[in-house]
């Protein structure tokens, strides 16, 4: 019973870690993604109102 805990929490702790390096990926996907659309909007002369 003890082994099929352990088992068990083994597995939890490989799908937590898959789930981490799955959503940095996706995470730093976005950030690219943002950054350039950001450039992009920088290249525009746009009057900005404060």
């Amino acid at each position: 019973m003890f082994g099929n805990m352990m088992d068990m929490m083994g597995k939890l702790e490989e799908n937590n870690d898959f789930l981490i390096v799955t959503l940095n990926k996706a995470i730093k996907r976005v950030t690219v993604k943002n950054e350039a659309t950001l450039a992009e909007i920088g290249k525009q002369e746009l009057p900005f109102n404060f």
